[in-house]
This record gives C-alpha cells, sequence and structure tokens, in this order.
C-alpha cells in the first residue's frame, strides 16, 4: 500500500522520514501550528451597514483586503428607519442587490440583518409595526433569492435595537414587557418563506428559540443562533436566564446549526483566551466579529490564544493521510475546527485534466469537530485532484468559495482543484 500526501509536502515528508515511517506517518497539521486558512463561510467577519438607498455599496476593494487578511464572511446590518410608516422603497431594494452583487465580487458571503433603529429609545416612533413588518419581509424576499447563492445567515432581526429583539415596538411585546410570543412566530415564519433553503436563520438567545418553536415544528431545524454579548457577563448580558440549563441545551442545538457573534466587553476571568477557547469549542462556533470588543480581541493577542481562535472558527479540514490499494485511493480527513461545515458540499475527484466524479455517500456536513473520517475514491491512483466546490451554479466553479484542505502549501487552482500526490514508496 502507497501513502499519499499533498503534493507539496511531499519532498518535506520524504526529506525527514524514511521510506517505511513515509507510509505510516500521517501528515500533521501541527507542524505548522494555527496557520491561517481562507476558507468561505468561517472565520471572523467584518461588520458594515447600509442606511439609505443613497449609501454606497460595500468597496470590493476593502472586501478584497479584508479577505487577503482572512475573513470570508460581511455582516451587512441594513438599517429601515425611513421605513417606519411606509413601503420599502424600489431604490432601496435595488442598492440591496448592488450590495450583494459586490460581496459576490469580493469572494465573500453575507451575514445579514434588518434592522429599523440603532437605539433603545421610543420603539414605537423609531420601529415598525407588525403588519408593515411583514410586508417589508414579502418586498425583500425576491431580492434574498436573487442571490441567495452569497446568504450566509440572515438573522432574525426587524425587532428592537439593533434588530436583536430586544426594547421592541409594542405590537411586539406584552404588558409586562416580555415578548409576545404570537407576533414574532409571524415574523419567523415569514422569514422562513422569504429566505431560500437551505439559508439558515439566526435568532438572539435559546429562549427566543423556544418561543418561536415547538419541539420538532417544522422550520426549527433551519434556525441557529448568535450571542453578541459572547463572554462579557455570568449570563452574556441576558443572553441566558438560566445559564447552566440554556447551555446543555445549546451545546447539542449547535452541532448541526449555525452559532455565532461578538463579544461585547471584558469579563476576567471567563473572557480570557482558554476560556474562550472551551465555550468556542463547547458551542460549535462558525465566526465572531473581528472588531468588537477589541478590548477583548486584544487580550487574546496578549495571551496567546487569538491564532488558535482564529485558525478554528468554523470547519478546518485537514489531510492526514491518503493511501491506494486495490480498490482505490483512501483519504482520512479531519475536522480541527470548532464546528462542523454548515452547508453540505460534494466531494469531487478526478485524474489530472480527466473527467470529474463524486464520491458516493460521503456529506462534508459528517466531518463533526475531531472526527476522522476515511472516504474511498473507487479505482483511481494518485495523482489525482479533489474539490469541495460550492453548491451553488454561480460559484461551483471558483476557487475562492470552495472549501480547502487545511494543509499547507496545497496548491488550488481557479476552479477549486487540490493535487494530491504519491510520495516515495
Amino acid at each position: 500500500m502507497k501513502r499519499l500526501v499533498p503534493a507539496l509536502i511531499a519532498p518535506l515528508i520524504a526529506t525527514l522520514c524514511s521510506c517505511d515511517e513515509a507510509k505510516t506517518t500521517p501528515v500533521e497539521n501541527a507542524a505548522a501550528g494555527w496557520a491561517p486558512i481562507t476558507d468561505p463561510g468561517r472565520g471572523f467577519y467584518r461588520h458594515t451597514e447600509r442606511r439609505s438607498a443613497a449609501d454606497a455599496p460595500p468597496s470590493v476593494e476593502t472586501m478584497r483586503t479584508w479577505r487577503a487578511d482572512g475573513a470570508t464572511l460581511v455582516l451587512r446590518v441594513f438599517y429601515l428607519g425611513e421605513f417606519t410608516r411606509s413601503d420599502i422603497a424600489e431604490e432601496y431594494l435595488k442598492a440591496i442587490g448592488d450590495d450583494f452583487k459586490a460581496v459576490r465580487e469580493a469572494g465573500m458571503k453575507a451575514i445579514v440583518r434588518f434592522a429599523y433603529s440603532p437605539s433603545m429609545d421610543a420603539p414605537e416612533e423609531h420601529q415598525a409595526g407588525a403588519e408593515l413588518v411583514l410586508r417589508h419581509i414579502s418586498q425583500l424576499a425576491p431580492v434574498l433569492a436573487a442571490d441567495s447563492d452569497v446568504l450566509h445567515c440572515v438573522q432574525a432581526g426587524f425587532l428592537g435595537a439593533w434588530g436583536e429583539w430586544h426594547s421592541v415596538h409594542p405590537d411586539f411585546r406584552e404588558n409586562d414587557g416580555s415578548l409576545a410570543p404570537e407576533p414574532c412566530r409571524r415574523i419567523i415564519h415569514a422569514l422562513l418563506e422569504a429566505v431560500p433553503a437551505p439559508v439558515f436563520l439566526q435568532v438572539r438567545t435559546p429562549r427566543q428559540k423556544w418561543m418561536l418553536f415547538d419541539s420538532g415544528a417544522p422550520g426549527a431545524g433551519r434556525v441557529g443562533q448568535h450571542n453578541d454579548c459572547f463572554l462579557a457577563s455570568p449570563d452574556d448580558v441576558g443572553t441566558y436566564q438560566d445559564p447552566d440549563g440554556e447551555k446543555l441545551w445549546l451545546e447539542t442545538e449547535t452541532e448541526s446549526l449555525p452559532m455565532g457573534g461578538e463579544t461585547c466587553g471584558v469579563s476576567l476571568p471567563r473572557s480570557a483566551g482558554e476560556s474562550a477557547l472551551r465555550e468556542l469549542a463547547r458551542f460549535h462556533y462558525n465566526y465572531l466579529n473581528a472588531d468588537y470588543h477589541p478590548a477583548v480581541l486584544g487580550s487574546w493577542k496578549d495571551d496567546g490564544t487569538y491564532q488558535e481562535i482564529a485558525a478554528r472558527l468554523g470547519h478546518r479540514i485537514r489531510l492526514l493521510e491518503a493511501a491506494t490499494s486495490g480498490t482505490g485511493l483512501h483519504l482520512t480527513l479531519r475536522n480541527d475546527g470548532f464546528a462542523a461545515p454548515l452547508y453540505d458540499r460534494t466531494l469531487e475527484y478526478r485524474k489530472p485534466g480527466g473527467k470529474s466524479l463524486t464520491a458516493d455517500g460521503f456529506t462534508v456536513r459528517s466531518l463533526k469537530p475531531g472526527i476522522e473520517r476515511t472516504i474511498t475514491l473507487p479505482d483511481v491512483s494518485a495523482p489525482v485532484e479533489i474539490r469541495f466546490p460550492d453548491p451553488h451554479p454561480r460559484l461551483k466553479e471558483r476557487a475562492d468559495y470552495a472549501l480547502r484542505l487545511a494543509n499547507p502549501d496545497v496548491p488550488i487552482d481557479s476552479a477549486g482543484w487540490q493535487t494530491i500526490e504519491t510520495t516515495t514508496p
């Protein structure tokens, strides 16, 4: 049996190991430390906003610079404060589409939120009532459908300050100030209709999810979480009412649903790097804000954990080993990230320049954190090219949207193909 490694790693392994050792020694990611990876749909995101149709779209050049620094996600908050008493203007709807086109041109994906006000003051004046919110969602539906290929997640938004479902319009609250379940359910179900599957939604807290859905209810499997006060206090500034109980639920919930957010203040020892690593892994974090909170992010750089956090947000797939036998090529993959890939992809393979085939029975979402899985590509031997393309036809042939192996120095072409070579037997 021959052992295989990614093409540019093979000479190094051959130099350091005897032939027998090369047959049995897996490729070690640790040799390069937590090297940065620029993989789609994971990592630190950059925050941007639109407040009027007159605002310029996000700069493609700026987003490409962010991408070169490792960011593949941009949070785009669309403030609808001009339209709390009217339909959304056509000019604004067109501007949203222009924003998504810019995101696509830059090779990124968008976390999307719609909100009316960045203030907790006078929600009855600065936010829209229930019927108007529903009408706005119906207006947004064709825009979201047209550019669903660049949607990473759509946050529930619309209600409350910053769209975070607190300090809400009277239509959405009970007399005691708590959220009113029925109008909130109408909003989330309208969003599930407006946002094309399989794109996920996110709500702000576990109890909001419980309020919105009965156990096993249709749509619940498309709604994850975002915690925008991660590590800021014992209950993350009201994110949890029963932290121990809700976290037990959350660690299972986030195995297959999106989890992301931002830090919002230092709260030692909980916000320290080692504590952050434990919680990021426990709750399968997919993304965090690259800019906020600067004191928390700075503390991770100071204590030496920032590089590992950046490397492990979301998925991080590496090739442990590859081997030929009489039945084909066997690839052993491991996920060193905090989360499984959020969206499924096929594994395609081919001989260099040959016909593309698809690995049967393999789903990339089966690569859970810490799990090793061996996939057999029948009747082929090295050299072989593999790729995990974005499933959307617009993006399938673009390397910037292909999931890539985290092994250092693995070549990738413009369509996302990566080459696997043999070592010396």
